[in-house]
């Protein structure tokens, strides 16, 4: 079994904050602001959180209106990376081996400093290389990941 560890979510080099995690260990996970031209049509002033809250309650006004990057996207677990030396990385994996996830959350009620905590993980049921496959399983495989960024 293989693991692979990636840092995810929004942080101070990639939105300019992190998520916050309260006081009975429960988080809010917020995903980094999308990069690039995107099929997504929610905002972070659209969204709500698992806190009861919206995300733009815990992102600087300035992305208020911008769309987050799903991925990991943990309502179909499913996570991708077209970078290369990730995608090279991912293509290694096989069923069974693990995709584990840590960000950066910093305490809402106490003074301390930003931690990283592991916030989640994924067990590999089956890895798709985009570049390798054929038309004929586009169809079959896109609804699989739809709810990725994109």
């Amino acid at each position: 079994m293989k693991a692979m560890l990636l840092r995810v979510g929004i942080d101070t080099g990639c939105g300019g904050c992190l998520s916050p995690i309260f006081d009975d260990g429960s988080f809010e996970y917020i995903p980094i602001p999308e990069g690039c031209a995107t099929s997504e049509n929610r905002t972070y002033l659209d969204l709500p959180g698992r806190s009861y809250k919206k995300l733009s309650d815990f992102v600087p006004k300035k992305l208020h209106n911008s769309k987050p990057h799903f991925d990991p996207e943990f309502e179909t677990f499913t996570y991708g990376d077209p970078t290369t030396n990730k995608r090279r990385q991912l293509l290694r994996l096989n069923s069974g081996d693990l995709l584990i996830f840590y960000a950066g959350l910093y305490s809402t009620v106490k003074i301390d400093i930003p931690r990283l905590f592991i916030i989640g993980y994924f067990v590999v049921d089956k890895v798709y290389d985009f570049e390798e496959i054929q038309e004929s399983d586009h169809d079959l495989i896109t609804p699989r990941v739809s709810n990725n960024a994109q």
